[in-house]
């Protein structure tokens, strides 16, 4: 029987959302992976360091200045990686905001439109964008960091929780659609980490211990062990998989 085909080397890919916690973390570990790598997200500083930080040896790399929000910034990015790479093979779209936490009666619509603009619209852009140049090849991966929220409901969430349905959807549609054209989509739906988004959940004990109780692992998760699926999801170990999710979310979701 043949091994999983986990061999990245010599591929291409453009991580947009590259400055945060857990695209950041994606980007590392694909660049170790030995892919070419075209870092996108909205702090040129930031994506400077986590540039450096990847490391790629022998390997292209490019930093990228992109607003996810906006159409136009967000082809310019595409257009730019695949210049830069000389092409892409994955993609992954990994910006987003954080959570309002409010209850749903209390969220305004500037609010939600502000959480929609980033989360949902922007992932549709980056798929879009990128997703054209993919068909033409016939052949690639779009990765989509969702969130357990994209399954089930929380308190406070509804418009975090709305706008990550909507791109677990969005997926769904994409793989039905390009499957036969050789372009695979699929989520990436992480439980709780520990980055910068979460800071004040960590800093709460009374919260923090009740994420870590409602986690059948008992913790949060590192970054790093959200990369480990990106990695698979941009595999060829993965090519029979499109319009699915994988949750990496410490059992959250199994409840």
């Amino acid at each position: 029987m043949a091994e999983p085909r986990f061999d990245l080397r010599g591929k291409r890919a453009l991580v947009v959302g590259a400055s945060g916690g857990i695209g950041a973390a994606i980007a590392r570990a694909l660049a170790q992976s030995g892919m070419d790598l075209a870092l996108a997200g909205r702090s040129m500083e930031r994506l400077s360091r986590i540039r450096a930080e990847a490391d790629p040896a022998g390997q292209r790399s490019v930093a990228i200045e992109v607003d996810v929000r906006d159409e136009r910034s967000v082809n310019d990015a595409v257009g730019t990686a695949i210049d830069q790479l000389g092409g892409l093979d994955v993609v992954v779209a990994a910006s987003g905001v954080s959570p309002i936490y409010k209850s749903a009666e209390r969220i305004s619509v500037e609010e939600w439109d502000e959480i929609f603009a980033t989360n949902t619209r922007g992932a549709f852009l980056v798929a879009r964008a990128a997703g054209q140049h993919m068909l033409e090849r016939r052949e690639g991966s779009i990765i989509f960091v969702t969130s357990i929220y994209e399954r089930v409901g929380g308190e406070r969430l509804a418009a975090y929780a709305a706008s990550k349905g909507a791109v677990s959807q969005l997926v769904r549609s994409l793989a039905l659609e390009w499957a036969s054209r050789g372009v695979r989509g699929n989520c990436n739906a992480p439980g709780y980490v520990r980055t910068h988004l979460t800071a004040g959940l960590q800093s709460n004990p009374e919260l923090l211990t009740l994420i870590e109780m409602s986690t059948p692992l008992g913790r949060m998760a590192t970054p790093d062990e959200i990369a480990g699926a990106a990695i698979y999801l941009a595999s060829d170990a993965a090519s029979y998989v499109t319009g699915s999710t994988l949750f990496v979310d410490g059992g959250w979701t199994a409840r």
